[in-house]
């Protein structure tokens, strides 16, 4: 897992088992669901000087698809440059392959086991006090601006955001546009008060279909597999990655890299809407997953136990550099 924490100066519940349930689909022609928007009723602090606290949760991103963990292809630059000025931990471990499992273990605290939100139609139990509805107790103002139909409405993930969306665009490029531009007028807003937010991004994920010019960046002609078809192609031979060609598997990893690349494009507008906002910003980067290539004989990730889907990426901190090191592998309690 990538863990990043860097800051941006300025121009009671009870722990219960969670239970199973169905969460509520919107309609595909809603391309913005606003689950909740509300203004917080508290009154700001007099003088409240308190930085705001934005987390960024990047899917599928690997830590060696990134160049402060290895990379040499010089396809995340931001991202680096919020490597270099804040805290990068070293060795960081997802709590599990998939989007909802490991979301819940970052908004709680608790390994999975223990909040039990393991699959897409479980949900995570209200028992649980969660990051937001922390912060939102202290005074902090509250927003997500998610990218996946894993946040909609009755999965839990909502819980103490003033502010909840759930973007369902037709593709990962338009939806991770929305979210940046809501994010520069979630960052204006209330600017007298702080302000928590959880953005999420997808440009990373299957179906690997980055934008021009970040595609061209890493492959050189067609691919030899179709970019809108790599979802089927990875579900093909996810268990199987035998019968995938050399060559097909070097450019599913081009058209990711590149996709990864894209996303390191988004972080610097959201870098750039943080440094012309008020009120500094403690940032924290993190990815849920990895992604596999063929590695422990897996393509793909949800139920791979490998390096390469664990092993994720993050940092966070001041403005000083510290690589600090730090392990904690969910699959040791099962392996």
């Amino acid at each position: 897992m990538i863990l990043i924490l860097s800051a941006c100066p300025s121009p009671e519940k009870s722990n219960k088992k969670s239970r199973k349930k169905s969460a509520k689909k919107h309609s595909p022609t809603e391309q913005v669901s606003v689950v909740r928007s509300q203004d917080p009723r508290q009154a700001p602090r007099p003088d409240d000087d308190r930085p705001n606290v934005l987390l960024i949760s990047l899917d599928t991103v690997r830590a060696d698809a990134l160049g402060s963990y290895g990379a040499t292809n010089g396809g995340t630059p931001t991202l680096d440059r919020f490597a270099a000025e804040g805290t990068r931990m070293a060795q960081s471990w997802a709590q599990a392959p998939s989007t909802t499992p490991t979301h819940s273990s970052l908004f709680t605290g608790a390994y999975v086991y223990e909040h039990g939100a393991l699959g897409h139609d479980q949900r995570l139990s209200s028992s649980w006090t969660t990051l937001a509805e922390h912060l939102s107790g202290q005074g902090y103002r509250t927003f997500a601006l998610t990218s996946s139909a894993k946040f909609r409405e009755g999965t839990g993930f909502d819980q103490g955001f003033h502010t909840y969306e759930v973007n369902n665009h037709d593709n990962f490029t338009d939806r991770s546009a929305h979210v940046v531009e809501r994010l520069g007028e979630e960052l204006v807003r209330d600017a007298d008060r702080p302000s928590f937010g959880f953005v999420h991004l997808m440009d990373a994920h299957a179906p690997y279909d980055p934008p021009s010019p970040w595609r061209e960046r890493y492959l050189d002609g067609p691919s030899s597999v179709p970019p809108k078809r790599t979802v089927r192609f990875i579900r093909r031979h996810q268990k199987s990655p035998k019968r995938v060609t050399p060559e097909q598997r070097a450019d599913l990893r081009r058209l990711y890299d590149g996709g990864v690349a894209f996303v390191d494009h988004r972080v610097s507008q959201i870098r750039e809407l943080i440094t012309a906002s008020p009120r500094p910003t403690l940032v924290v980067i993190v990815s849920d997953h990895g992604e596999a290539f063929g590695e422990n004989g897996y393509l793909g990730h949800s139920a791979c136990c490998g390096k390469r889907c664990f092993r994720c990426r993050g940092s966070s901190g001041d403005l000083a550099f510290r690589r600090v090191r730090w392990s904690t592998h969910p699959c040791r309690r099962w392996m």
